[in-house]
Order: structure tokens, then C-alpha cells, then sequence
């Protein structure tokens, strides 16, 4: 009998002994906070990995807030909310354009959300462990996201990148072929009067390229088209492209999409591509694709 309760003993001290140590496993300090960056699709696919060694975590009543520093010009903000009275649980979240389970990507001065994908909570305790995936709003995605031992309540002093200063007022696109850049002090973004619309633009020496939104008429009707695709054309919703060397050209969009990324804090981004024709000759049809106004601020 003293046998018997000895061995009973003996199993229960194993299972115990398990049990602390599959804690102190998920409670060690071997912190991994990563992901990648996906560009394009299938074999045209290129890959930038993110690692994040500096990073916090706030708990509050209503949400957990993570957000991942990888270096100086980017960062990742992941918000997780909770109704207030109720914890946050393991579970897998759907991320989207709302205001309780967020996801936003800040890189090279531009802001990009996640419009769907999700985050899978494996662990909350002292620490927690997570792996998400998501579709962002330039088209391009964030896979293998994974946060390992992350402590909650980590307040690092790593300042948010939100976007930098240097790289506000940047628009970019592929037109006919060829990669054209307008940086910060070439860009411009306002609403104009009489009827009053969204105009932004960008010039160089050598081309320029003008936006007029007619559809948005105003700072909330801007904000109610975030995640939103508008239509481009010959008028209303409009982008010119202009060359300057040798006999100018004017190009006028015939068709085409802009899709609202962003807008916070007075600061927009968004995409674009279509179609343009020779103002001089409807029969010259050239393309624009990839086109992006990056964190352009609007006054």
C-alpha cells in the first residue's frame, strides 16, 4: 500500500514538474518579433525580412497596442482590442479597416493598413506569443509574422517612426515604362475653393503630374473614402501627366483607379495607375501603373 501511494506520488510530482517547466519555457526571455514584406505575386515575388528586437507592448482596459521597431524610417503598429470589462484571449483576430483589430505598416514615409489577414494569439500571460499574415493596402502583403516571448507592458523608449519628416510629400510612378519621382519639395496637396476638391501635384524640370478629385469635396469625405477605389477619367476625377522636354505633352487620364490608403493627422496616401492619352492625339495611349503618393501632407 505504501508502495502504491509512493508511485501515485512520484507520477504526480512528474506531471508537476512538466507543467512548471512548459512556464518557464514560454516565460524565458528569448524575445522574437519578426516579419516579411512581400512584393508582387508568385514567381515575380521579391522578400525584405523585418527583425524587431526593439519593441512595446501597452495594456490598457480596452486594447493591447504592439508595436515593432526594426530601424530608424520603419515600423510595424499591431492594436488588439478588447471590450472594456473583458481580457483579451488566445484566439485568432481578423484584421481590417476598423478600430479594433488593426494593423498598420509605416515604411519609407508611407502608411500601409491591413484590409484582411490575421493574427493568431497562441499565449498571453505575463509575455505573449502571436503569428499573423496580411493583405495590405498597396496590394503587397506581410507574411510569416511572428512575435515569441514578447513581455507585456514593455515600455520601451524607442520613439514610433510616424512617418519621418524628410519623407513626407513623395509621389511615385511607372508611366509609358519609365519610374518617375517627385519628392518633398516637390509635392504639394490642398483642397481648392469654388467648387472645392482635392488637387495634388508634383513637378520637375523635365515632367509633372496634377490630381484633381472632384469626389472629395472635403477633410470627412476624404476620411469616409479611406480603403475605398474611386474611379479616374476625362473629367471629374482627373491626373495629368506633363512632359517638358523638347515639345511638351500633356497626358490625360481615360481610365483608370486611386485607391485611399491612409488619413491621419492631415497626412494621405494613397495608389493609382490607369491610362493616359496625348491631349494632341487621342490615338497615343500610354500606361501608368504602380503609381503611390506616399504620406503627401494635405493643407
Amino acid at each position: 500500500m505504501f508502495s502504491n501511494k509512493f508511485s501515485i506520488f512520484l507520477v504526480f510530482i512528474t506531471l508537476l514538474g512538466s507543467v512548471f517547466s512548459c512556464n518557464v519555457e514560454e516565460e524565458d526571455d528569448n524575445e522574437v518579433f519578426t516579419w516579411d514584406y512581400v512584393q508582387g505575386f508568385g514567381t515575380a515575388a521579391s522578400k525584405v525580412s523585418y527583425s524587431s528586437p526593439n519593441y512595446t507592448i501597452v495594456k490598457s482596459e480596452v486594447d493591447h497596442i504592439i508595436k515593432g521597431y526594426p530601424n530608424a524610417e520603419d515600423s510595424l503598429i499591431i492594436k488588439l482590442g478588447n471590450l472594456q470589462g473583458h481580457e483579451l484571449t488566445v484566439g485568432e483576430y481578423k484584421f481590417g479597416l476598423n478600430d479594433f483589430f488593426t494593423l498598420k505598416f509605416y515604411k519609407n514615409g508611407a502608411v500601409y493598413e491591413a484590409t484582411s489577414g490575421a493574427i493568431n494569439v497562441t499565449y498571453l500571460n505575463s509575455r505573449i506569443d502571436f503569428d499573423f499574415d496580411v493583405v495590405l493596402s498597396n496590394g503587397n502583403s506581410l507574411s510569416n509574422g511572428l512575435g515569441d516571448n514578447l513581455l507585456l507592458n514593455n515600455l520601451d523608449s524607442t520613439p514610433v517612426v510616424t512617418p519621418p519628416v524628410q519623407e513626407i510629400g513623395t509621389i511615385e510612378a511607372t508611366i509609358n515604362g519609365a519610374k518617375f519621382t517627385w519628392g518633398e519639395t516637390q509635392t504639394a496637396a490642398s483642397f481648392q475653393s469654388s467648387p472645392q476638391y482635392l488637387l495634388i501635384s508634383g513637378a520637375s524640370v523635365s515632367n509633372g503630374i496634377s490630381m484633381a478629385f472632384t469626389e472629395v469635396d472635403s477633410p470627412a469625405k476624404l476620411s469616409s473614402l479611406i480603403g475605398k477605389t474611386i474611379s479616374l477619367g476625362l473629367s471629374g476625377n482627373i491626373i495629368n501627366y506633363s512632359t517638358m522636354g523638347g515639345i511638351p505633352q500633356t497626358y490625360i487620364s481615360t481610365s483608370g483607379v486611386a485607391y485611399f490608403s491612409s488619413y491621419e493627422n492631415n497626412i494621405l496616401t494613397l495608389t493609382f495607375s490607369g491610362e493616359f492619352t496625348n491631349g494632341a492625339d487621342i490615338t497615343e495611349k500610354i500606361p501608368f501603373v504602380n503609381g503611390e503618393v506616399k504620406a503627401i501632407l494635405v493643407n
